[in-house]
């Protein structure tokens, strides 16, 4: 069973369930390696908690070195604290050892990985080790008190641990694998300076993963049923549920409660807990856990409470799933739920419109339904893409009357503008909510002074589509 190492900790949940929700389970453990200094980070924590209520086998280790860049200790933790001890808030096994002892830490590890994967059950490991280098390879290192430098390398134990290997009649075996990394090594830095530096000019292409064929829906349901917008997504959910195996939907309060707004309202008594199941108020690590999920071969569907609270997950949202292509070259098929919109008495904090705020970071699409049928389309559609995608839902929408819903077979024209007036005076772009009053307005202006309009509902505020709009203005 492999020991991965090097994704964030939020993401390694992810990674680690889809093991589990997988039709054949293996035995897997995740490692995940941080810093003191960036344990004491929000996601650390959350995703703590995350591991330890799902039971997931993760060996989180916090490598010590007493520095966070520059910053000491004795400036980022209370005199005497140990970080291992932190595991038991959690509910977890900690334990602390000396990565300056070679065979120690390797039975250490060893000790705590057969734990975990008997126990199903994460642990917390902090190792005290050196700083023999700066963070980056333009720290100076002038922040260390005089001698300290010279006391890590002092107890450097890599130079003590091949001399006992020497002794030991190993000399040879050394020194070939000396020659083989260094070869390595230098055939990677050979590589690396023939490749000519990237140039600005084609490099949007890499920002989405390439378009995916549509997936094969059943033509269901066949006969229209008349649904608001939060039925419409609900039906929507219970096809890609009832369709889609890859699928779960998570978020918070949307198991037995339904939802904040019910659009999630008999799922989980439908399709179980493995499918449909609440989030603890983390959404940093459940964004970042979604994420795993992803590009792990599920396609989840996270339903964020209110669009504001989705600000508590920027760096998730931002740095991981918005860019993940870019980077790496991997998908990251999620979709992202956003009820959104003011209007409706919850207060600033529960009101936002964010799509400026997200739309800004290049890596999303983003769909915004302002009818039954769209909202429908939109979940199959954003659902089968290979890409991070937001869907705004406007709270005000949800109960704003009913119309007739069914299958589609057209359902992904919702990534296009729908015209839904013409005429020859201006032409009127909006999408969401305004889409109504829009509408209104040019009922208005046509009745009083007898001026028509183009009007276009966008739908899809990422990426644009504008022939139609800029032929209307041509």
């Amino acid at each position: 069973p492999p020991v991965i190492r090097g994704y964030p900790p939020r993401n390694v949940a992810g990674l680690l369930h889809t093991v589990r929700l997988a039709p054949v389970a293996t035995s897997t453990t995740r490692m995940r390696q941080g810093c003191d200094g960036g344990s004491s980070t929000g996601d650390v924590h959350e995703s703590l908690n995350l591991a330890s209520l799902l039971s997931l086998p993760i060996v989180f280790v916090i490598e010590n070195n007493r520095y966070a860049y520059s910053t000491p200790m004795s400036e980022q933790f209370a005199a005497g604290t140990e970080l291992w001890q932190r595991a038991a808030g959690y509910g977890i096994e900690g334990c602390a050892m000396d990565a300056t002892d070679p065979e120690a830490s390797a039975r250490t590890l060893a000790a705590a990985i057969a734990k975990v994967r008997a126990t199903s059950r994460p642990m917390l490991v902090e190792a005290h080790t050196l700083r023999l280098r700066g963070h980056a390879a333009y720290d100076t290192c002038d922040y260390l008190q005089p001698g300290e430098a010279e006391a890590f390398f002092a107890r450097d134990p890599l130079p003590r641990f091949r001399a006992r290997l020497v002794a030991a009649g190993h000399a040879a075996k050394l020194d070939a694998l000396d020659a083989e990394l260094n070869a390595f090594i230098e055939a990677g830095i050979k590589a690396s300076l023939a490749i000519a530096r990237p140039e600005p000019a084609g490099m949007e292409a890499d920002v989405y993963a390439p378009p995916a064929p549509a997936l094969p829906w059943k033509p269901e349901p066949a006969a229209p049923a008349q649904l608001n917008l939060a039925q419409a997504c609900n039906a929507a959910l219970r096809k890609i549920l009832t369709e889609r195996p890859e699928s779960v939907v998570l978020g918070q309060d949307i198991g037995k409660y339904g939802g904040a707004f019910k659009v999630t309202d008999g799922l989980l008594k439908q399709f179980g807990r493995g499918r449909v199941f609440n989030t603890p108020l983390a959404e940093s690590a459940c964004t970042g856990y979604a994420i795993g999920l992803a590009v792990n071969g599920h396609r989840p569907i996270e339903e964020f409470q209110f669009a504001d609270f989705a600000t508590e997950a920027v760096t998730q949202l931002a740095l991981n799933a918005a860019t993940l292509h870019f980077r790496s070259g991997a998908a990251c098929p999620l979709v992202l739920r956003l009820p959104c919109g003011g209007g409706l008495t919850f207060g600033s904090f529960h009101s936002q419109e964010l799509e400026t705020l997200f739309l800004s970071l290049p890596g999303f699409k983003a769909l915004y339904p302002s009818t039954p049928q769209d909202a429908f389309d939109a979940m199959l559609a954003a659902y089968e893409d290979t890409n991070p995608v937001i869907l705004f839902e406007h709270k005000a929408l949800y109960r704003r009357g009913r119309q007739p819903v069914a299958w589609n077979p057209n359902y992904r024209e919702v990534w296009s503008p729908r015209q839904l007036r013409q005429g020859d005076f201006a032409t009127f772009v909006t999408y969401g909510e305004m889409v109504h009053v829009a509408g209104e307005v040019c009922d208005f202006l046509a009745e009083e002074y007898e001026h028509s309009f183009d009007l276009f509902d966008l739908r899809c505020l990422s990426p644009l589509k504008l022939d139609a709009i800029a032929a209307s203005l041509a």
